[in-house]
């Protein structure tokens, strides 16, 4: 597959993201966050979210990547346990089926599903195929990271959008040796939507004692991120020898 088939689904993906913070913000005067935010964001991410699910799918054969390193799941089961079981209490305590309290959910999961599927069944993917491990993961991380300054779009003020590329391009470098080891996008996608719904789903609110828990999860996933870089390029070593 080449490059400019990746930027087509990039820029339709993104097209549809920046539409709705634009129509949302300057048309409806939405702030960026808010609960309507959110909630009127829905259309627009499943729209995006069907669009790259439905490109993988049809480019499933293209898009095959000869993982270099033995399936590791087990990485995958240490970087999502705090986040489950924060998320897991505050379902317990808090979970209603109204639509208040499912829109945060659903708005997350979408984002999960979409972003996954963009970042790493798509373009990483493709990177991997034409460029080095390292260098491949660190440029679709970059490219992660920037899709975050959108929120300006939505009125986020310009510190609070700088620090979401900067923490967006570091969880891209997560999720891209996590996706080389564990092999599998929906393990991802299923990760990716505990960590945003544990940030925004509403258990900050009600538990301020978990905003300082967040830096010891994002030092463990830099350590996480350390351990993964020395596991695979040792993996790629004796895939290599043998």
């Amino acid at each position: 597959m080449s490059y400019k088939q990746v930027s087509l689904v990039f820029c339709g993906y993104m097209g549809i993201i920046m539409s709705s913070y634009l129509l949302l913000s300057l048309l409806f005067g939405l702030s960026y966050g808010s609960s309507e935010f959110v909630a009127w964001r829905l259309p627009f991410s499943a729209l995006a979210t069907l669009l790259v699910i439905i490109f993988s799918w049809r480019n499933k054969k293209r898009l095959a990547y000869r993982f270099p390193v033995k399936q590791k799941l087990s990485f995958w089961g240490i970087g999502i346990v705090l986040p489950f079981l924060i998320v897991g209490f505050f379902w317990l305590k808090h979970f209603t089926f109204s639509w208040p309290f499912l829109v945060p959910i659903l708005t997350t999961i979408l984002v999960g599903l979409g972003e996954e599927f963009l970042f790493r069944e798509i373009m990483l993917s493709v990177f991997l195929s034409k460029m080095p491990i390292p260098k491949a993961i660190l440029f679709s991380s970059m490219v992660f990271g920037l899709s975050h300054l959108v929120a300006l779009l939505g009125g986020s003020p310009l510190k609070q959008v700088l620090i979401q590329v900067l923490l967006a391009t570091l969880m891209g470098v997560f999720y891209g040796f996590l996706y080389l080891l564990t092999q599998r996008i929906g393990l991802l996608a299923l990760d990716h939507f505990f960590w945003d719904y544990m940030l925004v789903g509403g258990a900050l609110r009600h538990y301020p004692l978990i905003a300082f828990v967040i830096p010891i999860l994002l030092i463990l996933r830099i350590i996480m991120i350390i351990v993964m870089v020395v596991f695979s390029k040792r993996e790629v070593s004796h895939e290599a020898i043998d």
